[in-house]
């Protein structure tokens, strides 16, 4: 079994004269978590230390500085940093503030947010810090979590439901990193995995609200639409001016499937007019045609298979 002591690499600001500090300091959390630029108001009066492990697919770092500091993801530094990996943070010691997205968000102790190195970002620790780091590859976080990057910058609240179970395990994971032994890894990065599911799907996610609002934009594109019987993701996202990636990004975040949506108001629609007198003149087949059916027997299928029975049972019934 491996020494728990022997697999923590350890950085501290007392081995390098004052001088040089900064960019010992800078050039060490580029080695351990991310390539960022850091901002140290106070340079002579400051002092950090920062311990790192693997722990499976997992790297825990945990940082303590004298002084507030602010940290900044830049364009420049994600060009220069090939590896694509996302950061579960939290601040232990004061208020601390987040920018990305173009929109700030002010986090209590405590609390934690995901992070992605494609993404840029601004932390801002005003006063004496000790954070931690959780970083993991896309590959594992997308077996926990559908859509990563709807969550990436959204505050997820200690105090608050799955959130609070996440951030104290976070809590104790990140005080304890130092002697878990090998054997251990396995539970705890599961542990870690399924409550961050939990977590995300629980917070009040503005991302999610965004998600809502484009599905809005995409049921008005429907509803103009659905009678062409050609209609296909590709041509609501050309409508909405996204490409079809972005437009699944925001419908999967909602679990909505577009094609289902577009059967759903095509069959909405061919009820309305099966019920109607209006149409009673109108054979089933022009009805399916003129809701976007080309082909009879499909709308047929379709229509038992959303409505449990048949268009002409439909049409009997009401």
């Amino acid at each position: 079994m491996n020494d728990p002591d022997t697999l923590v690499q350890f950085w501290s600001t007392d081995t390098v004269p004052v001088t040089q500090r900064r960019k010992y300091w800078i050039d060490a959390v580029g080695q351990s978590i991310a390539k960022v630029e850091i901002t140290i108001p106070d340079d002579a009066h400051f002092r950090a230390e920062l311990r790192s492990r693997e722990m499976g697919v997992l790297r825990i770092s945990k940082t303590e500085a004298s002084v507030g500091v602010t940290v900044r993801r830049t364009a420049a530094n994600i060009a220069t940093d090939s590896h694509e990996r996302y950061f579960l943070v939290g601040s232990y010691r004061a208020m601390w503030s987040l920018g990305t997205h173009g929109r700030a968000e002010r986090l209590q102790p405590e609390d934690l947010v995901l992070l992605s190195s494609r993404r840029e970002y601004t932390l801002r620790l005003p006063e004496a810090s000790e954070v931690f780091s959780i970083s993991f590859p896309s590959s594992w976080i997308s077996v926990w979590i559908a859509n990563p990057e709807d969550h990436v910058g959204v505050r997820l609240d200690a105090s608050m439901g799955w959130s609070r179970v996440l951030c104290a395990f976070v809590r104790q994971l990140c005080s304890e990193f130092a002697n878990a032994t090998v054997d251990m890894q396995g539970t705890l990065v599961d542990q870690l995995g399924a409550l961050i599911g939990l977590a995300v799907e629980d917070a009040p996610d503005t991302t999610r609200s965004a998600a809502r609002s484009v599905y809005e934009r995409v049921r008005k594109v429907l509803l103009d639409r659905h009678v062409e019987s050609s209609l296909t993701a590709a041509d609501v996202a050309a409508d909405l001016g996204m490409s079809v990636r972005t437009l699944y990004r925001h419908t999967s975040g909602l679990r909505i499937s577009i094609p289902r949506a577009i059967a759903e108001i095509r069959l909405e629609t061919a009820k309305r007019m099966l019920a109607s007198r209006v149409f009673r003149a109108l054979s089933v087949a022009e009805i399916g045609r003129r809701c976007g059916y080309s082909d009879a027997s499909h709308f047929v299928r379709q229509f038992r298979l959303f409505c449990g029975l048949t268009p002409g049972e439909f049409r009997r019934q009401t």
